[in-house]
């Protein structure tokens, strides 16, 4: 009996975690709380994260984070900003809002704030699309900003890793 009590209360422990995950906003709000848990470092991040990358942005952004400023990769490349937050400085908080259905892909908006107190800003969307029936985040749109136009994530390391 203590048994069967004991496997009830973990299944009810995890179940709300693995539940999450089943969402967009879910997925993309549980992968900034590994980013934060790991101090914003992307090269100790990624590792953790192919199940809820893409494979090939994961494969991509995996190549990128081998290079730096000593050995940079293909056309110079390499991770010089924090591609989950679009800045060189840590989050002080993130929030991650509801996502906006787009075609077959859901937009989820990032709000960061990058000073502690500080206003959140739209800094990121997270793109999360499917992969073999899986949801997964397949890019990061930066919006627009201090009159540069948006960009994506994907599509930068494409240009830069061609060879």
């Amino acid at each position: 009996m203590k048994t069967i009590k004991l496997f009830l209360l973990l299944c009810l422990l995890g179940l709300p975690a693995l539940a999450e995950e089943t969402t967009p906003t879910g997925l993309v709000t549980a992968f900034y709380s590994d980013y934060q848990s790991k101090g914003g470092n992307v090269r100790r991040l990624l590792p953790t994260q192919s199940q809820r990358l893409e494979s090939q942005l994961f494969a991509r952004l995996t190549e990128l984070a081998g290079y730096g400023p000593p050995n940079p990769g293909p056309n110079g490349a390499w991770l010089d900003f924090d591609p989950f937050i679009n800045a060189q400085m840590n989050a002080a908080t993130i929030r991650c809002g509801a996502a906006e259905k787009r075609d077959s892909l859901n937009y989820v908006p990032v709000y960061v704030s990058l000073r502690s107190p500080g206003h959140e800003q739209l800094q990121v969307h997270a793109v999360v699309g499917s992969e073999k029936g899986a949801l997964k985040i397949t890019n990061f749109v930066y919006p627009a900003s201090d009159g540069r136009p948006s960009w994506d994530l994907d599509g930068w390391m494409i240009s830069k890793l061609q060879r």
